[in-house]
């Protein structure tokens, strides 16, 4: 499926919807155009087969919303050139490129366990990347959760309970520097780093 938003410009947001049921057969999505793209993925949306969502070619900004967590283990998500932003989806086994520009991904703690099967990958690409657990509960982040994750340079950790994090290789590969920002923690919860 070409989709091509060529009436928008840049900084002017267009958002594509799919129907629930009714993209069951798509594996490819190629997104491109001059305008900002936001693609709301919903429930029963992009949900049967393994699909790319290309965005590569966007002159815009791209970003995906993923509330429903319908994208199928395997798929594949490209961000443009520009500054995405792109919310991870629950499911594991999707592999996201953020490509240049200084994007964001927001993920959960849950999402990048990697157990070696179907593990999700992030890949922040050139540019100034920031990766946010978006938990608001209790947190305890090792070293194995930045397995299969790369390129980024800024972490938020944006949960008002418990954090805990805890740095290794694996992290030093995903952050060749970093800037580590944290929520302000709620009464007599702590934050380890």
């Amino acid at each position: 499926l070409n989709v091509a938003f060529t009436t928008g410009t840049a900084g002017t947001q267009s958002t594509l919807d799919l129907v629930a049921n009714k993209a069951d057969e798509v594996t490819a999505l190629n997104i491109t155009g001059s305008a900002d793209v936001l693609l709301n993925v919903a429930a029963n949306v992009l949900d049967v087969a393994a699909v790319t969502i290309d965005a590569s070619a966007l002159s815009g900004k791209f970003e995906i919303a993923d509330d429903s967590g319908a994208l199928k283990s395997g798929s594949k998500v490209i961000g443009s050139a520009q500054d995405d932003t792109i919310d991870v989806d629950d499911n594991a086994g999707i592999a996201y490129e953020g490509r240049a520009g200084n994007d964001a991904f927001a993920v959960e703690v849950a999402t990048l366990n990697a157990t070696g099967t179907n593990d999700t990958s992030l890949d922040g690409g050139a540019g100034v990347d920031t990766m946010t657990f978006n938990d608001t509960g209790d947190i305890t982040i090792t070293d194995g959760y930045f397995t299969n994750v790369s390129g980024m340079e800024k972490l938020t950790l944006s949960s008002t309970g418990d954090q805990s994090l805890t740095m290794g290789t694996n992290f030093s590969s995903a952050f060749a520097s970093v800037t580590i920002t944290t929520a302000t923690a709620a009464d007599e919860k702590s934050i380890v780093i």
